[in-house]
Parts: C-alpha cells; structure tokens; sequence
C-alpha cells in the first residue's frame, strides 16, 4: 500500500496584525522574515511558484498564518478573504487555513468563513495550563481554548492545534498533562514546536538575568517525540514539528532547542522509542538501511541512546 499524499499548505504570513498583546516569547519579524503583512494582491507570484511542485500532495490550501487573522481589521480580513476564494475558484486551491486565538472566534464569523472557502482553523493554545498562559502574557484562559476548539468542531470546521513545551512556568508533567488534554478534545492536527528564546522579546530579557531557563536540544527532541507518538496513536496527525526560522534570521535564535532539521530529530527519535523497550531486553533489531543510517546521522546525535545497543550487537541492517 503506497503512502497517503499529504497536503499543501501556501503560507501567506499577516504578521502582527490583529494581535491584542504580544507573548513574551513572539518576534515575528524573525519568524516569518517580513515587517508587515503581503497585500494579498502581491501574492500570487508565491501561489505560483508552489504549485509548480504541487503534483504529489492530496490538497492545496492557502494558510493565511502570523498574527491574529480573526482579529485582523474587517476590510483587511475581506480582502485576503476574497482573494482566496478566487484562488479556490479556479480548482488550483482546495480551500483556505487560518491560524488565530481562541478568544476570538464567533459562530456569525464562522458562518462567514464558510462562505469564502475556509475549511481548516488553527488555535493557538499553547498550554493548558492557565499559570502558563499567564506568564507569557497570552491573555486568554484554557478553558477558552476549550471552548473554541468544540465550536469549530460543532461548525463542521477541520480543527488544529498549535502548542508549545518549555514555556515560562511549565514543566515535562504539565506539557505531557496538556498533550494529554489536547487528545481529549480530538482536533485534527497539532503543530508542536519547543520554546525558542529570540533576540527582541521578553523572554530574552527574563533568559538573560536567570530567570527563565530553555530545554535542552536532547530534552526537546525526547519530550516531542513522545508527544507526537501520543498524539498520532489517538489518530491526530502532527502535521509540523519545531519552529521555522528563515536562514537569513538564524542569528536573532539567542537561546534554547533550536535545530534547522528539529522535525527530522524528532521523527528519527520517534522510531528509536518504538525499539528502545526491545533493545532493553536484549532482543535483536534489524533496520533497512535508510533507517539504520538515520539513526547515526545528524553528526552522532542519538549515539548516547543508542550507542551501547549498537555496540552488543542489536541494532543490524539489512
């Protein structure tokens, strides 16, 4: 049986905008490389150049992602909006994701969602943990997230899940405890990333006197793998691991787990924790070569985990 096409998803990035407040951990400038949002009318040279790799993906969506797109000043929202349903009206783009917060999302704005092609929203939830949410000045509470997330699925909505581990005033149980809780609800994808201290925000300041110590790169990748793992067995697809950052803003990363291939760190660990309960007692494993290969790739990251199995003789390749 082949594998399953995934989707496509064009990023249009409305940085900033729309936004109430701004978390402490936010620069969006670096994130997503730009100071403003695109006018939507300077976009489709971006569609274009996409779908000339577009063959192999079971959908196309336009992700309309920064900011906060539900909260976003209503000629501005209209006018992304419209240029998104004209984009559908072709056949070249199936529908349209958005990325905002709990707190503002309304049954009447669904309503107009449905009208210009949205099928998928994403909520930024980050914790479930309200302690958390206050510390990095999220200003909105869990049961909000709670409560946005059961009303896209009641609208009939394709609902994701954007959350975060390492936040100021969290720690491996509640990050586990929120993963735990997210899998209660049933959204349809997660997106995961470690928190990324960058230059130009509040967490680089409370990281600089002491206060606010990151996860370890080894810590990041082990707690997303197990998190993915989790997530994934109860049939939510974790459809982005780790925080993107533009090559040319690499050095505005000041601190924590950080890694320009994270989602590949973390895929590779998942497969290492499905084998880890055999190797422990002391069964053989055989791997194809691409999968022995990848377990001593990445200049010996996993040799910690993995080293003394190879070196008895349970892992082989085939």
């Amino acid at each position: 049986m082949g594998k399953m096409k995934k989707d496509m998803v064009i990023p249009i990035f409305i940085p900033w905008q729309g936004c109430i407040s701004r978390c402490i951990y936010c620069n969006e400038k670096v994130t997503t490389g730009l100071e403003k949002a695109f006018n939507p009318g300077k976009c489709d040279e971006i569609i274009n150049d996409y779908l000339k790799g577009s063959a192999n993906y079971r959908r196309i969506q336009l992700g309309f992602y920064g900011g906060t797109f539900s909260n976003v000043e209503s000629g501005l929202q209209l006018e992304f909006l419209e240029w998104g349903a004209k984009w559908i009206e072709t056949g070249k783009v199936d529908s349209i994701r958005i990325s905002t917060r709990p707190d503002f999302i309304s049954e009447n704005l669904l309503k107009k969602y449905k009208k210009y092609g949205v099928k998928t929203i994403e909520i930024g939830v980050q914790s479930f943990y309200d302690d958390v949410l206050d510390k990095i000045n999220r200003r909105h509470s869990s049961t909000q997230s709670i409560e946005a997330i059961l009303m896209l699925k009641n609208n009939g909505f394709e609902v994701g899940a954007h959350m975060m581990t390492g936040l100021p005033g969290s720690n491996y149980e509640k990050d586990r405890n929120s993963m735990k809780k997210l899998i209660e609800l049933q959204p349809d994808t997660a997106r995961i990333h470690p928190t990324i201290v960058l230059r130009n925000t509040r967490l680089e300041e409370s990281y600089n006197c002491g206060k606010y110590i990151p996860e370890t790169l080894e810590a990041a990748v082990k707690n997303c793998a197990e998190y993915r793992i989790m997530l994934e067995k109860e049939n939510i697809l974790v459809n982005r691991v780790g925080l993107f950052v533009p090559s040319e803003n690499i050095n505005d990363v000041v601190a924590g787990p950080f890694h320009p291939a994270f989602g590949d760190l973390v895929q590779i660990m998942s497969k290492i924790n499905e084998i880890l309960p055999y190797l422990e007692r002391g069964y053989g494993i055989c791997l194809s070569k691409k999968e022995f290969d990848s377990f001593f790739s990445h200049k010996g990251f996993f040799l910690p985990i993995i080293g003394k199995y190879y070196e008895k003789g349970l892992i082989k390749k085939y």
